[in-house]
């Protein structure tokens, strides 16, 4: 068998691998299952970190200090680097709250469980997800606690039983309980399936077990074509898989069995040894570890810079900034440590990786407050919205989000409200539904009621696209709900898209018969950004020029201002043409081209790039419906 260090397909995989994750970070409407470059990573770690440790156990040589010793001098100081760099940008570039969450994720990555830590922070209005410069961290920590458990359950099956059969048979054992609990979570929480290590340990020991069978294939013929399966399969995923396909569950499996299948093939020549083994893969290989360190932080703080969309140039010169820092730090970090000779103690390295961790999480906590005292009341005040309490949104409960990925969370009976002797009325949609709820529940008189059905990503309209729980909930309303309650209104809300417009006479022809009123709410102005960090943006610009007429021209230009106002116009002229109303939102919030920014309090009109505040829900509902919803 070929031994490791000589695998340049490997390297081949690993530079497809990160470049696939970084291209998708950096433009991701260009290959949007970039993401699975993660996969292609656990299964090459599987192979390698199990058959390292099957030899070492076979051999009678395995030690865990020198296995954790090696594990450290080989991940530690390149992240140790990305982590002071990031914590400096951090302080000089991020408002105090974030720079708050930063430090915590700063901590939960140096001790290898920022997986959980994200996983906490993840959910459908996870907005500072967008700005957490170690978010890519989470799968380090994947692998690190792959590192930390598999060397002990290795360590103690083959010790038991001295029997290779067992040991097969209990790693698969293992796989094959983690897809399960991979896929029933998924169904439940698609975060914990994600995020969590658990469910992504078979994808680590499928590779293994390429390991410790020692299989490859036995001819150039057969390695040319498992390769080239392997490579097709790879491709056409990275293109297909998108962010709203169900992921890992049995998704995974076409990547991480193609990966498996190349390290099979172990290709030496023909097409796919020319795609892999080549210089330049050899060497995006080499770098992959620092490159996938530094290309997130990068990313973050340019957009935190300018938060105008990326243009071709940008988004070339990100790359090749990331690709600058990586050799850099894979020449005189990743190699220099992997070779110093004073690093060669196992104690001695496990001792100082811990202690320069340490020592990097007290620093960054003093200076939390030296970090807050840089910033007005103002904009703290305008950041607080960027987390702003979305309970009344009443999420997995009457509004089904990746965490309640179900249609059995609907809780019936506490969401449906209607009575025989009022009038009800429905709301339905996805979270741009969900956001008018509280607002309009204020505003119902005592003879009526207010009933909410929505989901995340969920358009309202029948024969509803999408994910399963979207699927379900819709056509249980359009068919079951509508039939057994009678609604005087149906309000429909949503995100709008222009290929929504053809489902609308059908979804109004299903529902003109089952109620006296239908409303449909259209598009609502959009930005790049959230609202509150534009205000910020601008906040000190504006105080020393005292101009709000130059904030709100600097902000219009972060606006979807035309994109909005053309879709508000097909919407209105399409439903014009039924019997359904429509309420142009666009309209009521962006007058004579000027748009309401705040309340007349202060507060924010929205809390991220759409979706209202209830302050500012409320302020609009006023013009929407000065008299009541019915």
């Amino acid at each position: 068998m070929i031994k490791h260090s000589q695998r340049k397909d490997i390297q081949g995989l690993r530079a497809l691998a990160v470049l696939s994750v970084v291209i998708f970070h950096i433009s991701p409407a260009n290959l949007k299952g970039g993401y699975l470059g993660v996969d292609v990573f656990f299964v090459i770690s599987g192979y390698l970190i199990i058959g390292q440790i099957w030899r070492g156990l076979v051999s009678n040589e395995f030690s865990f200090t020198d296995f954790y010793s090696k594990r450290f001098r080989r991940l530690f100081p390149s992240f140790a680097v990305v982590a002071i760099v990031t914590t400096f940008f951090a302080y000089m570039m991020m408002l105090p709250e974030e720079y708050k969450t930063y430090i915590h994720s700063l901590i939960a990555s140096s001790l290898y469980v920022s997986n959980y830590w994200f996983y906490s922070q993840s959910g459908y209005f996870a907005n500072a997800l967008e700005f957490a410069p170690l978010l890519h961290t989470w799968s380090l920590s994947v692998e690190e606690q792959f590192y930390l458990i598999f060397p002990f359950i290795m360590y103690v099956v083959y010790k038991k039983f001295i029997a290779t059969r067992v040991v097969i048979l209990s790693l698969a054992v293992v796989a094959v309980i983690s897809l399960i609990a991979s896929e029933i979570a998924l169904h439940y929480d698609a975060s914990v399936s994600f995020y969590f290590a658990p469910t992504r340990f078979w994808q680590f020991v499928l590779g293994g077990l390429v390991s410790i069978l020692a299989i490859q294939a036995t001819s150039e013929r057969v390695s040319e074509i498992c390769t080239l399966i392997g490579l097709t399969v790879l491709i056409v995923c990275f293109f297909l898989f998108n962010k709203t396909t169900p992921f890992p569950g049995i998704y995974a499996l076409p990547t991480t069995l193609a990966t498996a299948l190349i390290i099979y093939a172990c290709p030496q020549k023909g097409l796919g040894a020319l795609i892999l083994n080549n210089k330049l893969a050899t060497y995006i290989g080499n770098i992959s570890y620092s490159l996938y360190l530094w290309h997130w932080p990068v990313i973050v703080f340019y957009k935190l810079y300018n938060i105008d969309n990326l243009s071709r140039f940008e988004k070339l010169m990100l790359l090749g900034i990331c690709m600058l820092l990586a050799d850099l730090t894979y020449r005189f970090v990743e190699n220099r440590f992997r070779r110093n000779r004073y690093n060669q103690n196992p104690n001695r390295v496990i001792s100082l990786s811990l202690a320069a961790s340490l020592v990097m999480i007290c620093s960054t906590i003093i200076s939390t407050p030296l970090h807050s005292n840089k910033f007005s009341a103002k904009e703290t005040y305008l950041e607080s919205f960027l987390d702003y309490d979305k309970s009344h949104y009443r999420r997995d409960i009457c509004f089904l989000t990746t965490s309640s990925n179900d249609f059995k969370f609907y809780d019936q009976d506490f969401c449906i409200n209607a009575e025989d002797n009022k009038r009800n009325i429905l709301l339905i949609g996805d979270s741009h539904s969900a956001m008018w709820y509280e607002a309009m529940r204020r505003k119902l008189k005592d003879n009526e009621t207010l009933t909410q059905v929505s989901a995340s990503g969920c358009w309202p309209v029948v024969s509803p696209t999408g994910e399963k729980r979207c699927k379900d909930l819709m056509q249980w309303a359009f068919d079951d709900l509508i039939n057994q309650v009678k609604f005087e209104k149906i309000i429909i809300a949503g995100r709008w898209r222009k290929q929504h417009i053809k489902k609308l006479e059908s979804t109004i022809e299903h529902l003109k018969r089952k109620t006296n009123f239908i409303e449909f709410l259209g598009p609502i102005m959009e930005y790049n950004t959230d609202l509150p960090r534009l205000l910020i943006s601008y906040q000190a610009e504006q105080s020393k020029a005292k101009q709000s007429k130059a904030k709100q021209s600097k902000i219009f230009d972060h606006s979807l201002y035309f994109e909005k106002q053309a879709l508000d116009k097909q919407f209105s002229k399409t439903i014009s043409e039924t019997p359904a109303s429509y309420i142009s939102l666009f309209n009521t919030l962006c007058e004579l081209g000027t748009c309401t920014l705040t309340t007349e309090q202060g507060i924010p009109v929205q809390f991220d790039y759409g979706h209202l505040t209830l302050e500012g829900s409320e302020m609009l509902l006023e013009k929407i419906y000065p008299n009541g919803l019915l």
